[in-house]
């Protein structure tokens, strides 16, 4: 019953997959530049302070990494969960009691 999605597509649920699908694909530009292109050069100095402030940067790119990639790894595994259920109108399986709105709450009669 799974092929019957597309007799379903409603223009809602497109309204809403175009900006979650340019926000996805923007997440993986930047992640990719924060985790391949940044590279550090610290300064040959001798000064102690320089150091301290080049570790705690990295650091919080550390971090930032972190939190980033566990907020793509979250999108990645419910985006098509939310995508088939965005862009359904109505149930899948028409013998079922009830049906679903455009935002793909199942709603009983």
């Amino acid at each position: 019953m799974f092929w019957d999605i597309q007799k379903h597509i409603t223009i809602k649920g497109l309204i809403v997959l175009i900006p979650f699908t340019i926000s996805l694909i923007l997440g993986f530009i930047f992640s990719y530049i924060l985790f391949i292109k940044t590279k550090y050069k610290p300064d040959n100095a001798s000064n102690s302070e320089t150091t301290n402030t080049i570790n705690s940067s990295k650091r919080k790119i550390k971090n930032l990494k972190k939190t980033l990639s566990v907020l793509i790894l979250i999108s990645i595994l419910f985006s098509p969960l939310v995508c088939v259920n965005l862009i359904t109108s109505k149930n899948i399986y028409p013998n079922d009691i009830g049906y679903t709105n455009g935002f793909g709450l199942d709603m009983m009669i």
